[in-house]
């Protein structure tokens, strides 16, 4: 917390890399566990942020405790970077879809108009 402000000051890597692609307005997707049940490697408040590159390729930054729901989050951020969306997706322990044990937030920040 900063000590001024009372407000919770967001740093570390993923927080850095996000403020470089802001200040460049590169449109980048912020994925961020709201609700999970157990302890596991990233629990609540793990981040994955993700970004489009050249061609087909992708940027990927963090995790969320888990190979499966890392890819199928990244897939899913990008789809709503993509249609300029934010909103919360709900998966299975290991990405499975139809199901509700873990909560995620998907921020996205897409490019201003020009």
């Amino acid at each position: 917390m900063d000590g001024n402000s009372g407000k919770v000051q967001a740093t570390g890597p993923i927080f850095d890399r996000l403020a470089e692609l802001l200040a460049e307005e590169v449109p980048v997707a912020l994925a961020t566990i709201i609700e999970r049940p157990g302890v596991w490697r990233a629990g609540v408040g793990g981040h994955l942020l993700v970004r489009r590159t050249t061609g087909d390729g992708v940027e990927v930054l963090g995790s969320l405790g888990n190979d499966g729901l890392d890819r199928v989050v990244a897939r899913d951020a990008l789809g709503e970077l993509s249609a300029g969306r934010s909103g919360v997706r709900h998966y299975g322990e290991h990405g499975e879809a139809r199901e509700e044990t873990v909560s995620v937030f998907v921020e996205s920040f897409a490019a201003p108009p020009r």
